[in-house]
Order: C-alpha cells, then structure tokens, then sequence
C-alpha cells in the first residue's frame, strides 16, 4: 500500500490503529501488510500495537503476526514471484532491478516491535477517533523518563 503523505487530509483511513487491524483480518495466515510511513513514526508506532512482528525496510513498514523469513535466499525466491505487467519479475533482463532485489532480500528484517511501543511517551496512537496524523502537537512537554535527574542517574 503505498499512501500518500501522513499529514494530508483523511490519511488516517488509512494508517489508523482500526483501518490496520481490518486489514489484519482480511490477511491469510502469515500474511504481511506492507505500506509506506510517508517518514511518520507514528505510523509503526501504532503498527506495533496490531500487529506482533513490525520491521521497517527503507520508509515502508512491513507488518505481521508471524515472523518474517530469516533466509536471504527464501526472501529473494519470494521476491522474484512478483509481477510486473502480468510478467514475473524473474523474467525481466535488468541489472538495475536484480541489485535491488539483492539489497531487500538482504536486509535487516529483525523484529522492532518492542523498540516502536517504547517511544510511547513520544508517539501517537493513531485511531479514526483522534486523526493523530493530520491534527497532532506534541504529546507531552515533560515526559519523567527522560528528564534531567534521570539521565544523570539522580
């Protein structure tokens, strides 16, 4: 899903916590929704809270309740079943194209679930309710965990 930018008008049909867990129950088995955060961290933030495993592959989000394949092999296999204009990708001669499929299948795709739920003190929940990603100011202008005396250890 490649939306449009977080802060544009209605985007929240789209990234929030209601609208992710529809798509959840729209998913086969160890299906994974996978859509652009348009440079929001609010966006994994509430994926996190949907979904048990949430990576990030460049500004996208790649979001599932089973873990993602740890075989840069078995992920490249599965990339090349993609198509382009009816045609697997497989098919097409470009260099271009077999370096990126090189660099997604050899990323990082360790699970950051627990890293997003815990900037909770910085991040929104987005929900259909609060249009977090349109109307948000900053949660909260004291926040104890990172205060002064804590970061001196005081």
């Amino acid at each position: 899903m490649n939306t449009t930018y977080h802060w544009r008008d209605q985007i929240n049909n789209l990234v929030s916590k209601e609208f992710l867990e529809l798509c959840k129950g729209h998913l086969n088995e160890g299906g994974i929704l996978y859509y652009n955060t348009t440079h929001s961290w609010d966006i994994p933030y509430t994926a996190a809270h949907v979904f048990e495993y949430v990576t990030r592959y460049s500004n996208f989000i790649a979001a599932s309740d089973r873990p993602f394949p740890s075989s840069a092999e078995l992920r490249h296999r599965n990339l090349l079943r993609f198509t382009y204009h009816d045609r697997p990708i497989s098919e097409y001669d470009d260099p271009k194209l077999d370096r990126v499929l090189d660099e997604m299948a050899n990323s990082d795709l360790n699970n950051r679930r627990d890293q997003y739920l815990s900037q909770g003190d910085l991040l929104y929940l987005i929900t259909d309710d609060n249009l977090a990603s349109e109307f948000k100011t900053r949660k909260k202008m004291f926040t104890p965990s990172r205060n002064w005396l804590q970061l001196f250890g005081l």
